[in-house]
């Protein structure tokens, strides 16, 4: 829903929404439902490789739909014996942005006294030799951004994952990444504490507002207190 949670910009929360409300609605009344997968046998020391695989719901067929990124493509394409394919296929992921993300960027030190040598290695690594030999490999799980190298001799659509457009960063973001962990983790249990009825989700929403808030100040001052000292 092209929604962000947190401005970078002016370091302030902006999940007490109405839009906010919206998608956690969505997403209780979904878990509830009973149509959601909501986790199973967890995997175990020295479980094998085929094990590991019947344990995932989507492969052994116990869920009609999965989200997932190209390297469960390429597990399917490369299942052992002893592991039966579902009939799958690829459809790309909804709402229309967000689905697709940018890999490594190279850059070259400007103090280099290799820098042709450099913009050759670039220029191979982008260029349509090392396409072909990159896609060769089954388990490398990515996917290359020159389509005419992909081969499905199933047929099946992997232009799915071109059709949506990368999430770029919206203006100047100064939010540390360690925020980010923080705030997940207390996000997974407000939503619990609604699921279990023990909040509203205004209660939610407001609860992770509030804290959020809070740990961004923190980070400011930190920051700040920073470029005082440097």
């Amino acid at each position: 829903m092209g929604l962000d949670y947190v401005d970078g910009t002016r370091m302030q929360m902006t999940i007490d929404t109405p839009q906010w409300k919206e998608v956690f609605q969505l997403v209780l009344d979904t878990m509830k439902s009973g149509v959601l997968y909501q986790g199973g046998p967890t995997l175990q020391p020295g479980m094998s490789y085929e094990e590991a695989l019947k344990q995932d719901p989507f492969i052994s067929g116990k869920v009609a739909m999965t989200v997932a990124a190209g390297d469960m493509m390429t597990k399917l394409q490369n299942l052992p014996n002893g592991v039966t394919p579902p009939d799958w296929d690829i459809v790309s992921a909804p709402g229309g942005a967000g689905g697709l993300e940018l890999g490594d960027i190279f850059s070259i030190y400007n103090g280099s006294a290799l820098i042709d040598a450099s913009w050759d290695f670039i220029r191979y690594v982008n260029g349509d030799d090392f396409a072909d030999v990159y896609i060769r490999n089954p388990t490398l799980g990515f996917l290359t951004t020159r389509q005419k190298y992909l081969k499905d001799e199933e047929g099946h659509h992997m232009e799915a994952f071109y059709m949506t457009e990368p999430a770029l960063a919206k203006g100047k973001n100064r939010v540390p990444q360690g925020f980010y962990m923080r705030f997940a983790s207390l996000a997974e249990s407000e939503l619990q504490k609604a699921y279990d009825g023990s909040r509203t989700i205004d209660e939610a929403l407001a609860a992770m507002q509030h804290q959020g808030q809070q740990w961004l100040m923190l980070e400011e001052l930190k920051r700040k207190a920073s470029m005082d000292a440097g």
